[in-house]
């Protein structure tokens, strides 16, 4: 555990611990540096998994790529239908995306992640989010550099800090804000998989090139032999 001075997400510059009390007690987890990390040795994704398995209201999550692992997929069913979870996830738009791989991966997943009931909001851009948060019940908060996908439950080497709210540490309030904002610049995707809003997306759609769907389309065909790699 340990309380550093200063705490910015990649591409934000924003200084997350700016609004935490001196002595506030904030845990700073990391993957184990191995080479590869181990599907037993990825703390990181371990202590992220018992943060979402304790919500009993909601959990808000940014994340830019958004592959789920079949643990992620079990956490967020069970919160859902157990517990009654409201779970929203803000993740790039093919509009927004700088990694056509990581959409073709999510769009894999698109379908059965709305048919067990998150709520999904597709960022309108123009630049390309690059958050990475969790927030649960309004007041645990987890900020670093973990995308929820398989990547960085068991390739990558990635960190992040856990905090509590208490008097004088406002993190997971601000981070909560935070992702509201982007959900605000986001369109929620309906149960037919496409955003409710038809204007918006029309637009959107006019400044996708066709060299950039027409990947994308090459890219979702080779889904099912590439797959583990993404």
């Amino acid at each position: 555990r340990d309380t550093p001075n200063s705490v910015a997400t990649p591409n934000t510059g924003t200084d997350w611990l700016a609004d935490v009390a001196d002595g506030a007690e904030i845990e700073f987890v990391s993957h184990k540096p191995d080479t590869f990390v181990s599907k037993k040795s990825a703390d990181l994704s371990a202590a992220i998994k018992e943060m979402a398995q304790s919500a009993t209201k909601e959990l808000d999550i940014m994340s830019p790529y958004l592959i789920p692992t079949k643990n992620a997929l079990a956490v967020f069913e069970d919160l859902i239908k157990n517990k009654g979870v409201r779970i929203r996830i803000v993740t790039n738009s093919l509009h927004s995306t700088d990694n056509l791989f990581a959409q073709a991966g999510y769009l894999h997943y698109k379908k059965r992640l709305i048919e067990m009931g998150v709520e999904l909001y597709e960022f309108n851009g123009p630049d390309t989010s690059h958050g990475k948060a969790f927030v649960v019940d309004g007041h645990i908060a987890f900020v670093g550099t973990y995308n929820l996908d398989p990547r960085s439950a068991f390739v990558n080497r990635e960190v992040g800090i856990f905090v509590k709210s208490s008097p004088g540490n406002q993190l997971a309030e601000n981070l909560t804000a935070e992702i509201a904002r982007f959900r605000e610049n986001a369109l929620l995707v309906g149960k037919d998989g496409l955003p409710q809003n038809e204007d918006i997306q029309k637009e959107r759609l006019k400044t996708i090139s066709r060299l950039k769907r027409a990947e994308l389309k090459g890219i979702r065909l080779l889904m099912p032999f590439i797959k583990s790699q993404i």
